[in-house]
């Protein structure tokens, strides 16, 4: 008798924002491109991989949710163009909680099945049905906590803001990233989720069935010991948090494009340079790096800092760019992901206008 083979099946769920904001910003075609291209993404990885998968599309707005594909072979899944029309409210997480319910209904027999979901929002949460775990933090976490080892829950949200906010719902910090609002924003969307698909292809022929740092690059304490890097001597730099004074005059960058009904002040920022000469520092251009506290492309002539959060001894050099996966082409780099990384990224700055989010940190060499 020939035992079955145990075949990897990956079931991945696609869940879209399809409010008005959507259509107000202009985003409902290359939000298209992105679903189409990372379908076919998909269908490649199947391919190369020998993997099954799976494919299922939501979509929320106002208050509903429409589920326009569930669980279809990704090489039989046609375009979604004519399905995708945005209007009303965010209701966000009532679009994973049906997702996850939905999935949680397919047979997982003779195979080494795993989940995948993908949620994608350019607003926070505000009109998922009440009295369910859309809309109750501890509801919402207690889902995410009964989901077995196979399920990998990644959300994409439009600020630092929002990632705290989905943070308390229990969603990993390694599975949450931030986004930006834009039609370039979408294109790095799309390259995005094929980085972490890719990636998570990868764990699934070493045997791994979920990840809780799908959108995250883990930097262990252990790595940078057997890398040979040596602290850098902490007279040599300095650590400022990116704070406006009550007397600053320094003016606040509020981008046009993240001010909205539901974020009426924007997303405040503030320019790099005049930051850094109002503590009274000359600016040199690559002396200061930035703490990244999102997912953004990454040039390769830039150097890279890694600081450990407990002792906060600073390392640099090329074995910092290798830790991290990055090499000699333009890539992503994401932060460290809360549990699992022990090190905070900083980003050299050769620019004069970077904008520095309130909140965040800066290194300054000497």
């Amino acid at each position: 008798m020939t035992l079955l083979e145990k075949k990897r099946i990956n079931h991945v769920a696609l869940v879209v924002d399809g409010s008005s904001s959507i259509r107000d910003y202009g985003l409902t075609g290359p939000i298209m491109d992105v679903l189409d291209g990372q379908v076919a993404w998909l269908a490649q990885l199947s391919k190369d991989t020998g993997d099954e998968t799976r494919v299922s599309i939501y979509i929320f707005h106002e208050t509903t949710v429409t589920c326009v594909a569930f669980d279809t072979d990704v090489l039989r899944l046609p375009s979604l163009r004519g399905h995708y029309r945005p209007s009303g409210g965010t209701p966000l997480l009532s679009g994973i909680t049906q997702a996850i319910g939905d999935l949680r209904k397919t047979a997982t027999m003779y195979g080494d099945h795993a989940f995948l979901v993908f949620a994608l929002t350019d607003g926070e949460e505000n009109t998922s049905h009440r009295a369910t775990p859309a809309t109750n933090p501890n509801l919402m976490r207690i889902l995410l906590a009964t989901l077995g080892a196979e399920w990998t829950v990644g959300v994409l949200v439009p600020n630092f803001q929002s990632k705290i906010r989905v943070q308390g719902f229990g969603f990993e910090p390694g599975n949450i990233a931030v986004w930006n609002t834009s039609a370039a924003g979408v294109a790095e969307v799309g390259e995005e989720i094929k980085a972490a698909t890719s990636s998570y292809f990868t764990g699934r022929a070493a045997g791994v069935r979920g990840t809780n740092t799908l959108f995250a690059q883990n930097v262990s304490a252990a790595q940078v010991a057997s890398s040979g890097l040596a602290p850098v001597d902490p007279a040599n730099f300095m650590i400022v948090p990116v704070a406006l004074a009550s007397t600053s005059t320094l003016p606040v960058v509020i981008p046009n494009k993240s001010i909205t009904k539901k974020n009426p002040n924007g997303i405040k920022h503030v320019e790099i340079m005049p930051f850094i000469e109002e503590t009274g520092r000359r600016y040199v251009a690559g002396s200061t790096f930035y703490e990244l506290v999102k997912s953004e492309k990454f040039d390769p002539h830039k150097e890279v800092v890694l600081i450990h959060r407990q002792t906060k001894q600073v390392y640099k050099g090329e074995q910092c760019k290798k830790l991290l996966g990055l090499g000699s082409t333009s890539t992503r780099v994401r932060p460290q992901p809360v549990k699992g990384g022990d090190y905070d990224v900083f980003i050299q700055s050769t620019s004069v206008n970077r904008h520095l989010p309130i909140g965040s940190r800066v290194l300054i060499f000497k």
